[in-house]
């Protein structure tokens, strides 16, 4: 993601940008996966995308700096990647929930 963007310059829209590197983003480190995954080549060698999971915590932590640069004064805009609560997800019936758990984070 060759924007030259800086922390203060990360709009929200630029989230689908960083989201599309980080969907595209491929590691040749050896890794266990208990679920399937998506294994390519890169030059030469076996390479494995990011799982879902560690997509999602990368922007968790992004949002979770952002909220702290705000209480500390230092980011004078609103969070970038906030996340807004879902509001068909309190349609879903208790039983389906597990369902959408990391759904809208």
């Amino acid at each position: 993601m060759a924007h030259g963007l800086t922390w203060q310059t990360f709009q929200s829209s630029h989230a689908l940008d960083l989201l599309a590197y980080l969907r595209a983003f491929s590691s040749t480190y050896p890794v266990q996966r208990l679920g399937l995954s998506l294994a390519t080549t890169h030059r030469g060698q076996p390479a494995r995308h990011l799982a879902p999971q560690t997509i999602n915590r990368i922007l968790a932590a992004v949002s979770s700096f952002y909220e702290y640069t705000m209480v500390a004064g230092v980011y004078p805009a609103t969070n970038p990647l906030e996340h807004i609560p879902d509001p068909m997800a309190q349609r879903v019936t208790e039983r389906h929930r597990p369902f959408l758990h990391g759904i809208g984070r």
